[in-house]
């Protein structure tokens, strides 16, 4: 049952910016901003994760929140910015901001997807926080540094990911769609191999 549930979760997470490239014409900067919002919510959640342990399990683990908070952030900030340097190089004449709005205000069947997709990553995000860890009782058992490492291993392969696409863009620039498709495949099979 928990494999099942695994790949249509896998499977729904690959839908969504396949869906946004091929159907509703988001560029791939939509499909990034998309990943963003994703990857935004998941540390929000490790350090829900975080205090819910400290509370349970005393507050001796609260410098280790802060160490590897601290580190998250960095990692999550070089990034963000080795991506924006890749888009660049992808498109040179990109307004970041622009596209930003353009994202938000984007429209389908009547609603700005900014006031859908936000609430909605979220919303999704806090449930498999309480379905994976607070009902299963995970703050009792689990170890602050295990949480951090597990978090800090996925900023990792996106920093590398988001390195190596920098990297390859000072050479060579595909079309778009090989972009999304290669960010849709590394991001399902480091989830289907690294997710619980």
């Amino acid at each position: 049952m928990k494999s099942k549930q695994k790949y249509i979760q896998l499977l729904f997470e690959a839908l969504i910016p396949v869906l946004g490239f091929f159907v509703w014409d988001w560029s791939l900067y939509f499909i990034l901003l998309f990943y963003f919002i994703d990857v935004l919510t998941g540390e929000f959640i490790v350090h829900l994760k975080s205090k819910k342990i400290v509370a349970v399990q005393g507050p001796q683990q609260k410098s280790s929140w802060r160490s590897k908070g601290a580190m998250s952030f960095m990692l999550l900030a070089v990034s963000f910015a080795l991506v924006h340097f890749a888009v660049w190089s992808i498109h040179p004449k990109i307004d970041f901001v622009q596209q930003i709005v353009d994202f938000w205000t984007y429209t389908e069947l009547g609603v700005q997807q900014g006031y859908i997709l936000l609430p909605m990553v979220a919303l999704l995000g806090y449930q498999q926080y309480k379905m994976e860890f607070l009902i299963k009782g995970k703050d009792r058992t689990t170890e602050l540094p295990v949480v951090w490492q597990k978090h800090i291993s996925t900023l990792l392969a996106f920093l590398g990911f988001s390195g190596v696409v920098l990297g390859l863009s000072q050479f060579i620039v595909f079309h778009e769609v090989v972009y999304v498709l290669a960010i849709v495949i590394a991001t399902g099979a480091y989830n289907f191999v690294f997710r619980d």
